[in-house]
C-alpha cells in the first residue's frame, strides 16, 4: 500500500485528517488472506491477534474465514468483540499464566501449547480435555526477530516430553514451531517440518502441524516471495508424510503489514549543507517501536507528496528521546513547516506500517510518552473511507 497508488477521492480525504494518523486498508487484508490460501492451502489461518487487535481488522479477518492466535484473557475478549466464538481461537505460547489457561478453557479455547513439564501440569488441571500441542525450538536463521530464544523445547528433548504429557493424559494433538518473524530463509520451515516428521514416525497419534507465522512483508530490502515460500513448505510436506498432516498457520505480518500508511506532518525544520533534520508529529514510541526493536537499519519505506530537488534528511520523532529516530538519512523533497497554518505543512507517509505498530501503545486519540499524541485511525473498506472507530 502506497499513497500514490490511493484514488483521488481517498487522497484528498486524507489531505484534510489531522496528523498523525494511520490509514488501514481493509480490502488488501482480503487480499492477502486470499493469496495465502491459494499458494499454501493450509487446512486454517489462525491470525496472529499480538501483531493488530484493532476490531474492525478482526472483523474482516474473522468474516474470511480465518481463526485466531490469542495467549491471554484480554485477547480473548478482543476476538469476542469483533464478533468470533472462542472455539474459534487456538493458544500458541507455551508460557500463558495458569489463570488464563483456565479461562480461556472454560469460555471455549479448546487448543493449548507446552514446552515444559510445568506447562504439561498447567494445562492438565486447567484445561482437562483440550488439545494439545507441543512447540519446538527451531532454527531462526535470516529472520529479523527470533522467537525460539526464549520458547519451544530442544528437539533432542521433544520425544521425552511427548511422553510425558501423555502419561499425564494430556490429548495430543500436533507440533508446532515458529521460523522466526519477518524470515528471510525458506528452508527454515523445511528444518521444522523435518523435526515434525520424526515425532510423528514415533507418535502416530499426531495429526496437525502448525508452521507458525514467519512470511515476510517488504519494507527496505527485498524478501523472499510468499508463493516461492509456499511451494518450499509444500515440497517438505509431501517429502516428508505419505498422508498430508492437517496443516495450521498462524501469520500476522503477512496479512496487515502492508495494509496501513502512516502519516506525519513536519514540525521543524533545521536546513543544513550536509544532513539537515526534520522533526514531525509521529514517533517511534507513537506506533513505530519496531524501528528500535530490530536495530539493524531496519526502516519503513517512506513517501512524500512534494516534487521538486530532494536533500539529505535525518527524521526524528516529536519526543526529547535520543532514540527517537524515524530514519537515520533520506533522500526527500524540500521539507517545509508553515507556521501560520500547520495544515500546510510538509507530510511524510511511512509504508507498510500495519503490524506491530500500534500494538505498542495506548487507545488512539489519547496521549503517550512525553505527552505524545498517538495516532488517530482510519479504514478504506470497498475501496471508500469508512467511518473512523
Amino acid at each position: 500500500m502506497d499513497i500514490r497508488s490511493l484514488s483521488g477521492n481517498i487522497a484528498n480525504r486524507i489531505a484534510e485528517f489531522e496528523t498523525p494518523f494511520f490509514l488501514f486498508d481493509l480490502d488488501k487484508i482480503v487480499s492477502n488472506i486470499n493469496h495465502l490460501n491459494a499458494s499454501l492451502n493450509p487446512a486454517q489461518i489462525f491470525f496472529a491477534l499480538k501483531s493488530n487487535s484493532l476490531i474492525p481488522v478482526l472483523e474482516t479477518i474473522s468474516r474470511h474465514g480465518c481463526g485466531f492466535e490469542a495467549n491471554n484473557v484480554p485477547e480473548l475478549e478482543k476476538v469476542i468483540a469483533a464478533g468470533s466464538h472462542p472455539s474459534n481461537i487456538i493458544n500458541s505460547s507455551p508460557i500463558v499464566a495458569a489463570s488464563d489457561v483456565r479461562k480461556m478453557y472454560k469460555s471455549g479455547v479448546d487448543c493449548f501449547t507446552f514446552d515444559s513439564k510445568e506447562q504439561v501440569q498447567n494445562i492438565k488441571f486447567n484445561a482437562p480435555g483440550a488439545k494439545t500441542v507441543m512447540r519446538l525450538s527451531s532454527t531462526n536463521e535470516g529472520s529479523r526477530f527470533n522467537l525460539s530464544k526464549n520458547l519451544g523445547i530442544d528437539p533432542t528433548a521433544s520425544a521425552d516430553l511427548l511422553h510425558y504429557a501423555k502419561a499425564n493424559g494430556l490429548r495430543i494433538h500436533g507440533i508446532t514451531f515458529h521460523v522466526g518473524s519477518q524470515c528471510h530463509t525458506p528452508f527454515n520451515w523445511c528444518a521444522g517440518i523435518d523435526q515434525c516428521a520424526e515425532l510423528f514416525r514415533q507418535f502416530p497419534e499426531l495429526e496437525m502441524i502448525n508452521i507458525g507465522g514467519g512470511f515476510p512483508v517488504r519494507y527496505n530490502g527485498s524478501i523472499p516471495d510468499v508463493t516461492y515460500i509456499s511451494q518450499v513448505i509444500n515440497d517438505s510436506i509431501n517429502k516428508n508424510f505419505e498422508k498430508r498432516p492437517t496443516l495450521y498457520i498462524e501469520p500476522g505480518r503477512f496479512i496487515v503489514g502492508d495494509c496501513a500508511i502512516a502519516c506525519a506532518s513536519v514540525i521543524n525544520v533545521h536546513h543544513q549543507k550536509s544532513i539537515s533534520r526534520a522533526a514531525v508529529d509521529l514517533s517511534v514510541f507513537g506506533g513505530l517501536i519496531e524501528i528500535i526493536e530490530v536495530g539493524d537499519g531496519f526502516q519503513y519505506p517512506i513517501e512524500t507528496a512534494g516534487n521538486g530537488e530532494k536533500q539529505l534528511y535525518r527524521i526524528i520523532g516529536a519526543t526529547c528521546a535520543g532514540t527517537d529516530v524515524i530514519v537515520e538519512n533520506i533522500q526527500l523533497p524540500r521539507l517545509k513547516v508553515a507556521l501560520r497554518n500547520p495544515k500546510n505543512s510538509s507530510r511524510i507517509y511511512l509504508l507498510n506500517t500495519g503490524a506491530y505498530s500500534l500494538e505498542y501503545v495506548m487507545t488512539a486519540g489519547t496521549n503517550g510518552f512525553n505527552g505524545l499524541t498517538i495516532p488517530r485511525v482510519h479504514y478504506i473498506k470497498d475501496g471508500e473511507i469508512v467511518e473512523e472507530k
